[in-house]
Order: C-alpha cells, then structure tokens, then sequence
C-alpha cells in the first residue's frame, strides 16, 4: 500500500498525541508497545529507521519505524490495545508522512503480509481497512504458493474491497 507524499491524511490524529523521535533509551517502550500490540518485538535499526513513538497522556502508546531509504513503514503502525480507536495511528501516520516528505519522498509505503493464504483473518481485514482510511491506496498484489498436491481446490480470498474504486 502507499500514500502519495503531496497528499494529506484524509483524517485528523487525537490532538492529545506527543509524537517524537525515539532513541535507544526507547527500546523498553517499543518493545511493551509491539508485544502488546502484536505479540512480539522487532526491535528497529536507528540508522536506518527514523523511529517514532507516540505518547498519550504521556505514557507510550504507539510507534512506527520509517525507513530512511525506502519511505517504507517497516513493521507497519503499532498501537497498544488500550489505546487502538483513539486515533494514535492516525497521528501516527501522519508524523511518519512528514517525515517522508522531509526526506524528499514521493510516495510512503507500507506492507501487510497474511497469516492465512485462504482467509483474511481479522487482524489483517482491521490493519487493511485502517491504513485504507488513512488515504493509503493498494499499489499492488502478491501471492505466495508453495507447491503441494491438495486434495482439494483452495478458496483464495477476493481483496477488492480495499482497492480503489
């Protein structure tokens, strides 16, 4: 998925959100933020990732690591779940589009990779549509097939609903 740079967020972030440049005294909130969030840690690569953490009433709520090379959302946005619908992502979002544009980016892009070839489970149908009400557009389509005798046709999930119409 991808945004065009020279286009705003079509929705606002909760004023209430801090968001600032994280650094390595960061690791222990980025690390409660993504387990939380996403069940495990990857912790970022500062040189090559300008890391941002989101503070809500002061304490870490969120963060997205923006690739300095790419314009990519390594990882995707990450919000605890106390705080997901709050609009941190959205802040979020819009802090790392920033970044892109200052780093001369013409698109931000993000990748959402799924668990299960044959449904679109609810996690990944929640990041979709939330990264689509961000403004985020499908670029394009992969699908991974390993080769293997199945005794029966598999049901492919249709993903049109997140394209653009």
């Amino acid at each position: 998925m991808y945004w065009d740079t020279r286009r705003e967020v079509p929705l606002e972030g909760n004023p209430r959100v801090v968001i600032r440049r994280a650094s390595r005294k960061d690791l222990p909130a980025l690390r409660e933020i993504q387990r939380n969030s996403w069940g495990f840690f990857i912790p970022p690569d500062f040189s090559r990732q300008e890391v941002l953490v989101a503070l809500y009433e002061g304490k870490p709520a969120g963060s997205v690591y923006v690739n300095k090379f790419t314009g990519n959302l390594d990882f995707g946005v990450h919000v605890k779940k106390e705080y997901q619908r709050l609009r941190i992502g959205t802040a979020l979002v819009k802090a790392a589009l920033e970044v892109c544009r200052s780093l001369g980016f013409k698109q931000m892009f993000v990748v959402r990779v799924f668990r299960a070839l044959t449904k679109v489970n609810p996690a990944d149908k929640v990041a979709l549509s939330f990264y689509r009400a961000c403004g985020a557009r499908v670029l394009r389509e992969y699908r991974g097939f390993r080769e293997k005798r199945r005794a029966k046709e598999l049901d492919v999930p249709d993903l049109e609903e997140f394209f653009e119409t």
